[in-house]
């Protein structure tokens, strides 16, 4: 019996050359509704549990699922703006209400955000050196500590919760 859940990727969805829904159109003329399809239908860069994240065009990609939070979409927008860390641009984030009771909050979550290239640390952790593994968590520590400093108006999740306002 496995312990542990095994991530599920298409490895098709990191091809930079591939055929994904969104190439070629414009972000803005897609509807939340057809976003919640391609959830299902597009190439598979990470599945895991409830989550899953799909590559939607050459340059976009799609987390959606149960524990995807409106909260997460402006912690990223927060880091983007008050830091110099790299993270993923949102560009449409939205909430969907879910009555399957697989979901937390009664909603799934989706937000739409730049694809960075590169190779999952989960996949080749275990070949890389101890040098670079440290380097590779001096760089994590770096970036908490150029996150501390940010003061919220209050705590817990930003804007308040898993609904957005």
């Amino acid at each position: 019996m496995e312990l542990f859940m095994r991530p599920i990727a298409d490895p098709q969805s990191r091809e930079p050359d591939g055929s994904f829904p969104l190439d070629g159109k414009d972000l803005n003329s897609v509807t939340d509704e057809a976003l919640v399809i391609f959830l299902t239908t597009a190439s598979i860069l990470h599945q895991l549990g409830g989550t899953t994240v799909v590559r939607l065009s050459e340059t976009l990609i799609m987390k959606g699922g149960g524990s995807v939070m409106a909260s997460e979409a402006q912690m990223l927008r927060l880091i983007a703006s008050r830091t110099i860390i790299r993270a993923p641009r949102v560009y449409r984030s939205f909430q969907v209400k879910d009555d399957t009771h697989t979901q937390y909050f009664g909603t799934s979550g989706y937000i739409v955000m730049d694809f960075i290239p590169g190779q999952p640390l989960d996949e080749c952790w275990n070949t890389l050196s101890r040098d670079t593994q440290r380097k590779i968590a001096a760089q994590v520590a770096e970036m908490i500590q150029e996150m501390q400093p940010i003061e919220l108006l209050k705590p817990g999740p930003i804007r308040g919760g898993p609904y957005p306002k």
